[in-house]
């Protein structure tokens, strides 16, 4: 069996287009990888700056 982390993103809005105010999804540490490589490609070449991902260990 393999263990892994889930984390609880929960988003906030106070605009009335959404229909709820609050939503929280669970994402594993590979979703955030998978994240921070799309927006490192389409922004850090225009100039933008990503930070680096967060090591895996949490040791």
């Amino acid at each position: 069996m393999n263990a892994y982390m889930v984390y609880k993103v929960t988003t906030k809005t106070s605009l009335s287009i959404f229909s709820r105010d609050e939503v929280s999804v669970k994402r594993r540490f590979s979703d955030f990888l998978g994240l921070h490589s799309k927006l490192a490609s389409k922004y850090m070449h225009i100039g933008y700056i990503v930070p680096p991902a967060p090591e895996k260990s949490i040791v």
